[in-house]
């Protein structure tokens, strides 16, 4: 298989574990006292965390 048709599947099989629709509330509860600018500052740290998680496991997987 190439590599577009493996990342789709990869994404379809991870959307439901991370569930980011479902986190959405959770997170605006867990930083309701942040200021606007401390939530977007918090959410690219989470995002930025995700990724390098997401590609050293995917690096060890191979």
């Amino acid at each position: 298989m190439s590599l577009i048709p493996n990342t789709f599947f990869t994404f379809v099989a991870l959307f439901p574990i991370a569930n980011p629709i479902g986190a959405v509330p959770v997170f605006y509860s867990l930083t309701a006292m942040e200021t606007s600018s401390g939530r977007h500052r918090q959410a690219i740290q989470t995002a930025i965390n995700v990724v390098l998680v997401l590609a050293v496991l995917a690096y060890l997987a191979c």
